[in-house]
């Protein structure tokens, strides 16, 4: 099973596109957890050993203003490929189309009532909706994280709240993606995955992230934020985004070399994805000097031999492989999966005493005072008025109590709606014919 604490993170090596900047053996596997909510998932069963490539041709995202109701595009003609084993950076400044493009390569919603269209490939060929939840993992940049699971080295420490304090911010980012892991992913999709940590913990988070990705020849897809130079040379792929249009796609090695060559060099002692950052950041444009030299980036890319080269490289990711569809879906035992959630939902109440254990204490107090109440009753006609106002109080107070479930219920919906969405269980709906007789 992955040790998920105990990989501590290399000094990082000289930056090469090919070399591992990570020690593999870090990665150990130790004996099944004793509790069931820290069974984690055997190495053997993360290595990808069906999909060779995860590529997209011709995406585009568009929505209509409400008002005007014109159509405004918000991902322009997006291509790339990401072969097994590597590790792609979505970079771009706020409101590039770094989210939109992460969710429409995940077949989610990439925005409110948009329009996708183009081509999703696995193996160079198209794929369902099914398929994918069966194929990937996607790690939300705000994962509601219940105390329920354990790591490793903190087998008896929960993920913590804002009152109880618990795993540090490095670790939960850690368990979102251990978490995740649970189906068996090919292809894992984060946004933004260090977001609110420091660079250290970012270089942590990362670099775990892709020594998981390297060992089991995964497919690993993140959105990213202003990276430090130690994080960025983490990814080995990157992708540019700014205003929904591609500034750059290919290897992070060969970035550097790309921009000197339009005309764009990096002066000595600067981190590179800052400097990208700032040479396609408009958004404090005042001059109109920053959106022209955007638009000569992103032309300069439309007529570079590697995005000319990009679908002859898509194509030929079909040669020698097998369909995703050919492959067998072994189904889950559905009798298993509400004990299972059951279980869980339990560890995860009586772990919560703020929430759970007050109101049993209050539940208990009314119970006793409610039934001392009716005790002193008498079967009498004074006794009738004060009879209805303690039915009355009882029943009112135990409406009030259930309303205090409300935002656990939202918690509980927002993690069932990831998890479904990651293929980790199913639903059925059942329907009921109606009767042809009047």
């Amino acid at each position: 099973m992955i040790n998920l604490i105990d990989i501590q993170p290399p000094v990082p090596e000289p930056v090469r596109h090919t070399s591992k900047t990570v020690d593999e053996d870090t990665i150990e596997t130790t004996t099944a957890a004793t509790d069931t909510e820290m069974n984690q998932v055997e190495n053997a069963h993360l290595i990808n050993d069906t999909i060779n490539s995860f590529s997209w041709t011709n995406l585009q995202v568009a929505v209509k203003n409400r008002k005007t109701k014109a159509t405004l595009t918000i991902l322009s003609d997006a291509a790339g490929i990401v072969n097994a084993g590597e590790m792609l950076a979505i970079m771009g400044p706020s409101g590039s189309g770094k989210t939109t493009l992460l969710n429409a390569l995940a077949h989610r919603a990439a925005a409110a009532n948009a329009d996708t269209t183009g081509n999703i490939l696995v193996n160079g060929r198209k794929i369902s909706l099914q398929q994918i939840r069966h194929l990937s993992a996607y790690v939300e940049q705000e994962d509601a994280l219940i105390a329920a699971f354990g790591l490793q080295a903190q087998a008896h420490t929960v993920v913590g709240t804002p009152i109880k304090k618990g795993l540090s911010g490095g670790q939960k980012k850690r368990l979102g993606v251990a978490s995740r892991l649970v189906t068996n992913p090919k292809i894992i999709f984060l946004d933004e995955p260090t977001s609110g940590l420091d660079s250290a913990l970012s270089l942590e988070v990362c670099t775990y992230i892709k020594a998981i990705g390297r060992k089991n020849n995964l497919i690993t897809i993140a959105s990213i934020h202003q990276p430090s130079s130690a994080t960025f040379q983490q990814f080995d792929k990157l992708y540019l985004l700014s205003g929904g249009r591609t500034c750059y796609f290919g290897p992070v090695s060969e970035a550097t070399a790309y921009f000197a060559k339009i005309g764009y060099a990096i002066p000595p002692e600067t981190n590179s994805a800052d400097f990208f950052l700032d040479l396609i950041n408009t958004d404090l444009d005042k001059t109109g000097e920053i959106r022209r030299r955007t638009d000569h980036v992103c032309q300069a890319w439309k007529t570079s031999p590697a995005c000319n080269n990009l679908d002859a490289v898509i194509k030929k990711s079909t040669e020698g492989t097998s369909l995703y569809s050919d492959l067998k879906i072994e189904p889950s035992e559905s009798w298993k999966t509400p004990v299972i959630l059951i279980h869980r939902s339990w560890i995860k109440s009586y772990r919560d005493v703020m929430a759970y254990g007050i109101r049993v204490a209050m539940y208990l107090g009314l119970a006793i005072l409610m039934g001392t109440v009716f005790l002193r009753f008498k079967t009498e006609q004074s006794y009738i008025q004060p009879l209805i106002n303690a039915i009355f109080f009882g029943g009112a107070f135990m409406s009030f109590m259930a309303v205090a479930y409300v935002p656990a219920f939202l918690e509980d919906h927002s993690t069932f709606r990831q998890e479904r969405a990651n293929g980790m269980f199913f639903t059925t709906s059942t329907t009921k014919p109606m009767s042809s007789k009047a």
